[in-house]
């Protein structure tokens, strides 16, 4: 994962640096830049056959993940009259330790989210409107989670999933505008391929400055993904079944330039 991490970084930082080079060559378009902070409540369901203290039939593992440790998360876009491009780098490490009736649970998720995609503007108006969104979202997931079972007959279980997933997103932007400096953003996506399905949404207040806007505001995503049962006796095609969702406040400031 510290491979992962070290990759995300750099293409966040070629990410940054590709509208400063192409903007010199193309007056015309518009840019954005945005860092944002993201304060959700990440819950997880986990359904495996891992057997610890005794424990012989399927089990779902519902909200062992909620405690955010780090995040990193950045979005780029840029528009011409009618066409447009954004990236989005979403990196977020969480963990959690739980008590259970015959065993407890130590679990940590790494997982990173990239997003590339095209922008057509239905009105030629840039950052205005209606827009269709149409491009990739990719899923870096790692995955550890540590059985200790109360039975001390039982030894402690370790299951560990790293998986990457490529997905085909499309969805719907509109940003409008109230009287004065306000306005809004709301955004609808769905992305399917290496995952179950994904399901983005996020509505956004914003709030116009000289050199570009705050914005607050709320965001739902839900994934399941399919992950590879890596203990050493599991039946390799007996597959970890992960339903991740992340929900909660999100703020941010974007600085618009030509």
């Amino acid at each position: 994962m510290r491979k992962n991490k070290l990759a995300m970084m750099v293409l966040t930082g070629l990410m940054a640096a590709a509208p400063l080079a192409t903007v010199q060559a193309s007056d015309s378009w518009e840019w954005a830049v945005t860092p944002y902070l993201w304060l959700p409540t990440v819950t997880m369901d986990a359904d495996t056959n891992v057997p610890p203290g005794g424990v012989s039939s399927d089990t779902a593992f519902a909200d062992i993940l909620d405690d955010l440790q780090g995040g990193f998360l950045f979005h780029v876009e840029g528009q011409g009259e009618h066409l447009g491009m954004m990236g989005d780098v979403m990196w977020l490490s969480l963990g959690k330790e739980r008590d259970f009736s015959d065993f407890s649970t130590d679990t940590q998720l790494d997982a990173s989210i990239w997003e590339f995609a095209g922008v057509w503007n239905v009105e030629p108006t840039r950052f205005d409107g209606l827009e269709v969104i149409a491009g990739l979202r990719y899923f870096d997931v790692g995955l550890d989670i540590s059985f200790d079972p109360v039975n001390p007959a039982y030894s402690t279980v370790d299951l560990n999933a790293d998986k990457s997933y490529s997905d085909f997103m499309i969805g719907l932007r509109y940003i409008g505008n109230f009287e004065g400096k306000w306005g809004y953003v709301l955004r609808a996506d769905g992305s399917w391929g290496g995952t179950e399905g994904t399901t983005n949404l996020a509505g956004n207040l914003t709030y116009k400055t000289e050199n570009g806007a705050w914005a607050f505001g709320y965001r739902y995503l839900t994934t399941t993904l399919k992950a590879d049962n890596e203990l050493a006796n599991a039946d390799p095609s007996d597959n970890l079944d992960l339903d991740i969702t992340l929900s909660g406040p999100i703020f941010s400031y974007t600085w618009y330039f030509k």
